[in-house]
């Protein structure tokens, strides 16, 4: 609860308690209703603010590390997680570089 409690003064400090914890039990009850449908909603979620996805993120990882050590299918669903609020974007292309003078002299 401390840690809710810490996450909420710096990142919710404007809304107040009750609406924090009713916004929390939203969210929850979404993941319990349907959870595959929740996590797929996702992308379309923070369409607009991917930036902070890696910020949020860390927020859930908080939350749900806090306590005992995750097990292995609750570290298979916070990888999920990260894969929809942090992906990965692909390499920049290098540009492919021709023989320049230089070497073409050299042997």
């Amino acid at each position: 609860f401390q840690m809710l409690r810490r996450i909420r003064a710096e990142h919710g400090a404007d809304q107040a308690l009750g609406r924090f914890k009713r916004g929390l039990r939203e969210q929850y009850l979404m993941l319990q209703l349907d959870e595959k449908q929740a996590l797929a909603q996702l992308p379309n979620l923070l369409k607009g603010h991917e930036q902070q996805g890696p910020q949020l993120f860390d927020i859930i990882k908080r939350i749900v590390t806090a306590g005992d050590p995750l097990n292995a299918e609750a570290q298979r669903r916070l990888s999920q997680m990260e894969q929809r609020f942090c992906p990965s974007t692909p390499a920049p292309r290098r540009r492919r570089k021709g023989k320049t003078a230089s070497a073409k002299g050299t042997a």
